[in-house]
């Protein structure tokens, strides 16, 4: 159904995507995960330059986070911010001691990775043939099939439908790619967009999705 679109989104991302970044080519699901969750409200680049290779130096192996105590986790992570997000590591670490689980199902029971984290971790890590849903592959949905809105259950519906599932690694690498390269929060670069012919949304891109409305407070 996608197919022309799934080949075009693959030959953009041979060109255009982020091969170098230390976290993808790697099966290692612990530095993937210790990737993930630093890159939940953080940019790349910050997390590329100043606290990744530090962290897995400390910290090297699963059991060597497990064995390490909460302020030991907690320093290592100064200045990275939402300290829950260290804590829930050496939580999961202290869980799993040795192994992360092996599909997506046990991961999202773990302290700390939600069902988007669970996918990307089964997809990158395991190969499984999951979508993911980051803020990025939301924002491309969203424009994509013209949804001004929809519940979570219903976007998840449609990443399901768009997946790619025989290239699916690649496919969630680029999708995030695209969205953080191309298909942007405050600006759509639809004419260097891969999915620009078949796009619903790309007369408005950034009436997609619906902005909520701020309260309005009045005093009497």
């Amino acid at each position: 159904m996608f197919k022309k679109a799934h080949d075009k989104l693959h030959q953009w991302y041979k060109v255009n995507g982020r091969h170098e970044l230390p976290w993808r080519g790697i099966d290692d699901a612990y530095r993937i995960w210790v990737s993930e969750i630093m890159l939940q409200q953080t940019q790349v680049k910050t997390v590329l330059e100043r606290f990744y290779f530090p962290f897995l130096e400390k910290f090297p192996r699963l059991e060597t986070l497990a064995s390490a105590t909460e302020d030991e986790v907690l320093k290592k992570w100064e200045g990275l911010g939402y300290y829950t997000r260290a804590r829930n590591l050496h939580k999961t670490a202290i869980i799993c001691q040795t192994k992360l689980p092996l599909t997506e199902e046990e991961l999202i029971k773990l302290p700390g990775i939600g069902k988007s984290t669970a996918h990307a971790i089964a997809s990158f890590a395991y190969k499984a043939k999951l979508p993911i849903l980051d803020a990025n592959v939301k924002r491309i949905l969203y424009r994509l099939f013209a949804i001004i809105k929809c519940s979570e259950k219903e976007l998840w519906e449609k990443s399901y439908l768009f997946l790619d599932k025989k290239r699916s690694y690649d496919f969630n690498q680029a999708l995030m790619d695209l969205g953080s390269s191309i298909c942007k929060g405050k600006e759509a670069l639809c004419q260097k967009c891969p999915f620009e012919s078949l796009c619903e949304g790309k007369k408005n891109p950034l009436s997609y999705p619906q902005k909520k409305a701020k309260k309005n407070y009045s005093c009497s």
